[in-house]
């Protein structure tokens, strides 16, 4: 089954237009990230495993892509929504003031 993920991932990411396939990453990213962390919900002891997989692949990409860091600032009134790698609709309706 896995594989098989694996490669229509692959085959979803190639067959994009260039202009498409970072945002294609990103969403199929996020889909796994959900997958591996099921996973290892319904199977607590492939977490080690998972771990030092995930380690592996991460070497194998270039270093500039190995770690990343999200810095969100908001001051004073402001109101912020952050979804790293993800996407947020917020609606807000004119006057109406939100609890904290």
């Amino acid at each position: 089954m896995a594989q098989g993920w694996a490669d229509q991932t692959a085959a979803e990411i190639t067959g994009a237009p260039t202009e498409q396939q970072i945002e294609v990453r990103q969403r199929l990213a996020l889909l796994w990230q959900q997958r591996l962390t099921d996973l290892v919900e319904e199977q607590p002891e492939l977490g080690d495993e998972l771990r030092m997989w995930a380690t592996g692949l991460r070497q194998q990409l270039p270093e500039a892509q190995r770690d990343w860091v999200n810095t969100f600032i908001a001051s004073g009134n402001a109101t912020q929504y952050n979804a790293p790698g993800g996407s947020i609709a917020v609606t807000i309706h004119p006057g109406e003031r939100f609890a904290s």
